[in-house]
């Protein structure tokens, strides 16, 4: 496959106190070449700056056919007082965005449409 600079992943954290998106839900965008944007939802996503640390390295070249990409490894890191963590817990979501020949195709662990977090993955231990 070829990597886009338009192509994106997302991860979600939400409290695990609600199956439901609420004001203590964020998304974290970024691509091969970093950030992209951090949201919080208000009932819709909204642009939020938040303290985030971002790096990624990518084994190809965007946007360039000529040779093989294999994709990219994104590390990021958010502070704890942006994640609303109950009883040392919070909900994942992790997605990833395709835009290849002006199509945009999604992957995500669980549905990202809609407002439930009734099959998100605990993250335990926090």
């Amino acid at each position: 496959g070829n990597l886009s600079s338009s192509d994106y992943f997302q991860v979600f954290l939400s409290s695990s106190s609600s199956m439901s998106l609420s004001e203590t839900s964020i998304r974290i965008k970024g691509n091969a070449k970093g950030l992209v944007e951090s949201d919080v939802f208000t009932g819709y996503w909204k642009k939020s700056p938040m303290s985030v640390n971002y790096c990624s390295r990518y084994d190809g070249t965007p946007n360039d056919a000529s040779d093989a990409d294999t994709g990219y490894v994104a590390e990021f890191s958010v502070p704890r007082s942006s994640v609303k963590i109950v009883s040392g817990c919070v909900l994942a979501n992790f997605s990833l965005k395709d835009a290849d020949n002006s199509t945009t195709s999604e992957d995500a662990l669980s549905p990202v449409a809609g407002n439930s977090t009734e099959n998100w993955i605990p993250v335990i231990g926090l």
